[in-house]
């Protein structure tokens, strides 16, 4: 009966030595980090058709070591992505969902590529995004419905593309009175930039 009861025992610490190793294998997987905004990075490069020379990033190095067109921030805190700027390197492709994993991201600026097929609904998850430039590409689909979740928007640019679709009027809370879209959302103020072109899409 005690053989049968330390075996049991055993057992029980055992599995329980398990599920505590595959918890925090996950939780460790999950927290955002500079290794997920890396992953991102590298996922945004592998679906680029002709990624350019000047977009070499080395796997074996981190996004912040002069990888061409990253930002990171520099607060004295752990390192995160907040900006990328990868304008008129004539990308081809499509963009990456992963992009939506950029947790810290304020900047994305892609304009002036030949980038293609539609807004990736991950890209909504930026709450922190405050400038989105798609302009001059070829961009098509609908607007992600969602974009609303980008509280923090002042600058969005997607003129030169052929997106239809809704922009939220609770995208931002405000925009300059006698713009275009003021007549459409009269109780927004903080855009500083609204481009589209003329098929622009249609506001809630």
């Amino acid at each position: 009966m005690a053989s049968l009861f330390h075996t049991l025992l055993s057992s029980s610490f055992s599995m329980l030595a398990l599920l505590l190793c595959i918890c925090l294998s996950v939780e460790s997987a999950i927290i955002p980090s500079i290794t997920t905004d890396k992953e991102a990075l590298i996922s945004f490069k592998e679906t680029l058709l002709n990624a350019p020379p000047s977009l070499s990033w080395d796997q074996n190095s981190s996004p912040c070591s002069n990888w061409t067109g990253v930002v990171c921030r520099n607060d004295g805190q752990s390192p995160r992505v907040v900006g990328l700027d990868l304008s008129s390197l004539g990308l081809t492709g499509t963009i990456s969902p992963q992009i939506g994993n950029l947790s810290f991201l304020r900047s994305l600026r892609l304009q002036n590529n030949k980038l293609t097929g539609a807004i990736p609904t991950q890209l909504v998850n930026l709450y922190r995004l405050r400038s989105l430039n798609l302009s001059s590409n070829t961009i098509q689909g609908q607007l992600p419905s969602n974009m609303s979740n980008l509280n923090a928007l002042e600058v969005l640019d997607l003129a030169g593309n052929n997106m239809t679709g809704r922009l939220p009027c609770q995208t931002a809370t405000s925009v300059a009175r006698g713009s275009s879209l003021y007549r459409y959302c009269p109780n927004l103020t903080t855009f500083k930039v609204l481009g589209f072109n003329h098929k622009r899409p249609r506001y809630n």
